[in-house]
C-alpha cells in the first residue's frame, strides 16, 4: 500500500515525532511511505528509511513555512 503523510515541518516537535514514528513503523511492515513537508536545509533526509518530499517555501512565519 502507498501511504502519504503530510506535515508542515519535519523533523520537529510533538506532531512531527508522531509522524516519524508512524512512518518508521509502516516502512518496517513493508509499506511504501512518503512524508510530504516543507524544505529543511539543516536535516539529512538520508537518515530516514522512508521517502521525504520537500516542497519549496514562499516565506517563513516563526518556525513554520508557507508553501508555494
Amino acid at each position: 500500500m502507498k501511504i502519504g503523510l503530510l506535515i508542515q515541518r519535519f523533523p520537529g516537535g510533538g506532531a512531527e515525532n508522531y509522524v516519524e514514528e508512524i512512518a518508521t513503523r509502516l516502512h518496517k511492515k513493508g509499506e511504501d511511505v512518503t512524508v510530504i513537508t516543507s524544505e529543511n536545509k539543516g536535516y539529512d533526509d538520508s537518515t530516514c528509511n522512508f521517502k521525504i518530499i520537500r516542497l519549496p517555501s514562499l516565506l517563513k512565519i516563526g518556525e513554520y513555512f508557507v508553501w508555494k
